[in-house]
């Protein structure tokens, strides 16, 4: 441990200054889209002023926000370096979760790749919920990565599990995922276990509950965290209709907003157009939602990548939300692309290596615990729809994986049996196909 933790402390040293000096670079920007919502609600809840439509978004980067707003100033900068903060702190989780699943070398790997990763770095000094995700999802992974955490781990896993969907509502899986590993451990048989998954269920509970109530108390219909559930459903499943006319041709969330005056009154006339499109296109549905939303979501295109390649005297919306960064202007104005392909770059490796990982360390316990977590993450964007930041929570996942794979591809490779050889090639190529089909568009600016 004495060995490791030498290198730890750089690697942390590291994540923190490149996080840091990312947010000095792009300060110049403004909040943009989705977090102006989150910054003005958290400056009227830091102000405590009401809130208005306080279940449309979920609430906790909100909270996250107002606390550092009222104690440091209302400035975006101030919820910037809180971003900051909460996505540097799951670089120690991903050593954890890394030495768990390899070794102290797996770990030191996993974490130096988080730290440094580029679409982790550039989301980390935007206000968006997922760098607060990341370390509570992980953190409760993390505690039941033993092979039977005791009953007091289990509970402070459901709690975290509770932060987290509180934060992003695709957090309600993962009290399914604890509770299939603790159980699946076991072979579903035992008290302990038991005893186990439904203190991760109380855990859970606690946290998220309270806010639930709130939530409905006047309410016609049950929410377990936001009140837009049937938002996602109609905005990616309903199709419409390709025309020139502008009202016809108006983005799906606009469509959306145009259904009425209030949320409530959205969500109603939602309901039924996104259940009627769900039904229109079975039985196939489930294939042709994969076949559609699996390569967007999985492209190595990103709104960073999209933001880097805008230059901000463009005219239109592709200037409006390029970066502003202080090297505009300056020789080194011509690192912008640089970022750019260093995000598409690492995508494209870390997605096959990291799959390819978790196949070939399968007789691992953890490698299952992975695949659940991956899988139950990916499926809620399937049905609903795919978008860059979304895949977020899988990157450390599949960095860990990759990581395993550091100097011992061969070993590895050797150890493995023909079918899971078969099965690592199957993945590699899978994922190489994904970016195959979405190659012309890598580069394209994409605003998701």
């Amino acid at each position: 441990m004495n060995g490791v933790r030498r290198p730890l402390i750089v690697i942390l040293l590291v994540g923190l200054v490149v996080r840091l000096g990312a947010l000095w670079l792009v300060l110049p920007t403004k909040p943009l889209l989705d977090e102006r919502d989150y910054y003005f609600r958290a400056a009227h809840l830091a102000e405590d002023k009401a809130i208005l439509a306080e279940g449309k978004r979920a609430p906790a980067s909100i909270w996250y926000y107002a606390a550092f707003l009222k104690t440091f100033g209302a400035e975006p900068t101030v919820a910037r370096v809180a971003n900051v903060l909460a996505s540097w702190a799951a670089i120690p989780i991903v050593w954890g979760l890394g030495r768990r699943f390899g070794g102290d070398r797996v770990g030191l790997a996993a974490a130096l790749g988080v730290a440094l990763y580029p679409n982790l770095v550039f989301f980390s000094f935007s206000l968006w919920s997922e760098s607060l995700y990341l370390p509570l999802a992980l953190g409760s992974v993390l505690l039941l990565a033993e092979d039977r955490p005791p009953p007091a781990r289990s509970l402070l896993a459901g709690m975290l599990m509770g932060g987290a969907a509180l934060t992003r509502e695709v957090g309600v899986v993962l009290p399914v995922i604890g509770g299939l590993w603790i159980l699946g451990r076991s072979h579903f048989r035992g008290a302990r276990a038991f005893a186990g998954a439904a203190l991760l269920g109380v855990g859970f509970a606690a946290v998220v509950l309270p806010w639930s109530l709130r939530q409905n108390r006047h309410s016609d219909s049950f929410a377990l965290v936001t009140h837009t559930r049937w938002m996602n459903l109609y905005l990616g499943n309903v199709r419409f209709p390709e025309t020139k006319t502008r009202t016809e041709s108006m983005p799906p969330w606009d469509r959306y907003e145009r259904l009425g005056k209030s949320l409530a009154e959205r969500e109603a006339a939602a309901r039924p157009l996104a259940r009627q499109a769900i039904v229109d296109r079975m039985p196939w549905w489930p294939l042709e939602k994969t076949a559609e939303t699996l390569p967007r979501l999985l492209t190595p295109n990103s709104f960073p990548v999209a933001r880097w390649l805008a230059r901000p005297d463009e005219k239109g919306w592709r200037g409006a939300r390029a970066y502003r960064a202080r090297i505009d202007g300056t020789p080194l104005e011509r690192l912008r692309p640089v970022f750019a392909y260093a995000a598409v770059g690492a995508w494209i490796v870390v997605l096959p290596a990291g799959l390819v990982g978790i196949v070939l360390a399968w007789r691992r316990p953890l490698s299952r615990l992975f695949v659940l977590y991956l899988a139950l993450h990916v499926l809620p964007v399937i049905v609903t729809f795919g978008m860059s930041r979304f895949r977020l929570p899988l990157v450390p996942i599949l960095v860990i994986a990759a990581a395993s794979l550091f100097g011992s591809v061969r070993t590895s490779w050797a150890e493995a049996g023909a079918v899971r050889r078969s099965v690592a090639s199957a993945s590699a190529l899978a994922a190489a196909i994904v970016v195959a089909t979405q190659w012309k568009t890598i580069l394209v600016p994409w605003w998701g």
